[in-house]
This record gives C-alpha cells, sequence and structure tokens, in this order.
C-alpha cells in the first residue's frame, strides 16, 4: 500500500468492513485475458470465508475452471461530504482461491449474522 498509515490491518476493523459492504468485486484471468466480475457476497467468521451466489454456467465459471486465483475487494460506502468534494470509503483488497460448494449443508449456511 502506498500510504502505509491507511492500510487496515486489525481484524474486527476488516470484519466490520465486511458486514457493511454490500458487493465484492473479484478479478480472475485466463490465459492472459483479464475478467472482473462484481457479486453480492455473504460472509461466515467461523471459515473466515466469502460465499457468492452464481450460475453453474458461464463466463466466470469457465475460467475459474482454469484458474481459481482471485483478487477481490470490498467497499464501504461512508457517503460524500459535504463541501469537500470528497467521499468517504473504507476498503480491503484480497486474495484467494474460489472453488464451488457442492455440500448443502455448507449451502444453506446462515451468512445473515457475522
Amino acid at each position: 500500500m502506498k500510504k502505509e498509515e491507511r492500510d487496515i490491518t486489525d481484524k474486527n476493523t476488516i470484519i466490520e468492513i465486511l458486514k457493511n459492504g454490500k458487493f465484492a468485486t473479484i478479478s480472475m484471468c485466463r490465459v492472459n485475458e483479464p475478467y472482473i466480475v462484481t457479486l453480492s457476497y455473504g460472509f461466515d467468521l467461523k471459515r473466515n470465508s466469502l460465499y457468492f451466489h452464481s450460475a453453474k454456467e458461464g463466463l466466470k465459471v469457465e475460467i475459474l475452471r482454469e484458474n481459481s486465483n482471485v483478487c477481490g475487494t470490498v467497499v464501504e460506502d461512508l457517503g460524500y461530504v459535504m463541501n469537500d468534494c470528497s467521499h468517504k470509503y473504507r476498503s480491503i483488497v484480497f486474495w484467494g482461491k474460489m472453488a464451488t460448494v457442492e455440500d448443502l449443508e455448507e449451502k444453506n449456511t446462515d451468512l445473515t449474522s457475522f
């Protein structure tokens, strides 16, 4: 990060941003071709995992079959600052692997309470 004083490393703050964010933007790559998609998500604190709803087919799924490595971001919108020509927000960037969840019990996990 360019401005280290703005780097968010506190786990509780990261969880708060995940609770307040509405969407995650996920970037992926296939054969040197980038692709990015914005998805709604749920967060499971116990598993330290994000969950995304997705169709079983489509470009995103095709790319993830070839390369499951992703980078993503979640933004917590804190609103426009009047008379300052500024907008406040907090964001996190994360890296990981995306996988399809097949287990019905895991699919039915309550992700509404963090």
